[in-house]
């Protein structure tokens, strides 16, 4: 008998936790981009209706726009978030927040992600890294993004370390691409290590 091949990276069930910067150093011409593009990535057609989307924002605290929401839904959503012009850009307190989103447990061949769009100017970089260490025990796997000239340094460590899993774009015209690019690896990955068990993604740890 011939064995049936590996499944698709497109039945990868993903439940992505999008934490966005709405702080005042993002301005007001970089916030409406980077929510373009968001929409953009959401009607991607990589991404599947059985992707679910939570989305909060950050600045002095974290503030959630929107549950998890299957995604054609998510993009009509997102498309109507405004943007905060708040001070401060208290990037752990959003992680926080869409931390708590996420069920106690992970359903079998669902990759759990969390994408982070910001500048990387932080003003509370010891809480962040208090936040980014704890990754790994939380399952959730972690991307970033910066909006135009982001701290790489910052994107990194939001990251856990792994630049693949790292974007700072100047220019969002390839955003979707690239996440959705990075997101299909990801489901790859999950695949090929455990197409049967529970899977434990530990940020490449």
């Amino acid at each position: 008998f011939l064995k049936e091949p590996p499944p698709s990276t497109s039945l990868c069930k993903m439940r992505i936790g999008i934490v966005l910067d709405e702080s005042k150093s993002i301005g007001k011409r970089n916030f409406p981009i980077a929510r373009s593009a968001l929409v953009n990535f959401l009607q991607d057609p990589s991404l599947k209706n059985s992707s679910e989307i939570s989305l909060t924002t950050f600045a002095k605290s974290g503030i959630l726009k929107f549950n998890w929401t299957e995604r054609p839904e998510a993009a009509t959503k997102m498309s109507k978030v405004p943007y905060g012009n708040i001070l401060w850009t208290n990037t752990h307190k959003g992680i926080i927040l869409s931390k708590t989103l996420f069920p106690k447990e992970k359903e079998v061949g669902e990759a759990w992600l969390m994408l982070v769009v910001t500048d990387g100017q932080s003003t509370d970089r010891k809480n962040l890294k208090v936040q980014t260490d704890n990754f790994p025990t939380s399952k959730i796997t972690p991307f970033s993004v910066g909006i135009a000239n982001a701290n790489y340094k910052e994107l990194l460590q939001i990251a856990q370390g792994v630049p693949e899993n790292t974007m700072n774009l100047k220019s969002f015209e390839a955003f979707a691409a690239n996440i959705a690019n990075m997101f299909e690896r990801m489901c790859k990955e999950t695949t090929e290590v455990d197409p049967i068990g529970e899977i434990d993604m530990d940020g490449g740890n």
